[in-house]
Order: C-alpha cells, then sequence, then structure tokens
C-alpha cells in the first residue's frame, strides 16, 4: 500500500500498489533468481505508479483541486505520516 500525502502532510490517498517478479533466467542460482525476480516486481510497481497515478480517484479529486475523500483521512494515523 502506498500512502500519498500532500505538501502540509495530510494524507491523500491510499493506494493497494501489487506487482509481481519473476525470474525467467534458468541457470541463475536462487538468490541470484530471487534478485532477478524482485527487480522485475520493483520495475512493474515503478511502472504502475507512474502510469496509473493520476488514475487514482483520491488522487485524481486532489489534482483537480478537490478534497480526499474521509475514509483516506480516517485510515492513516499519525504513526504513518511522513
Amino acid at each position: 500500500k502506498i500512502t500519498v500525502f500532500d505538501a502540509q502532510g495530510r494524507a491523500i490517498a491510499d493506494w493497494p500498489l501489487t506487482a509481481y517478479g519473476r525470474s525467467e533466467a534458468l541457470f541463475l542460482n536462487k538468490e541470484e533468481s530471487l534478485r532477478d525476480a524482485a527487480q522485475v516486481a520493483m520495475r512493474d510497481a515503478a511502472t504502475a505508479i507512474v502510469l496509473e497515478f493520476d488514475q487514482q480517484p483520491d488522487i485524481r479529486a486532489f489534482l483537480q483541486g478537490k478534497q480526499p475523500s474521509p475514509a483516506v483521512a480516517t485510515q492513516v494515523d499519525s504513526t504513518d505520516a511522513p
């Protein structure tokens, strides 16, 4: 989950983000295979953030100057703030 904050530190969105990685290399040992899969998953997550960021309803509302949904503010407590 990614929590997105505005410049004042208020949560504007909670975005569940899922990414998967799988190593396609047949000749890697377990450690190399895990590292390869983690890199693929991180690349998948980064791609989702770039391509889907402004499609998230609360983020889109914020970018349009609207207030985030009340559920976001109640889901994030002070320990989650940056």
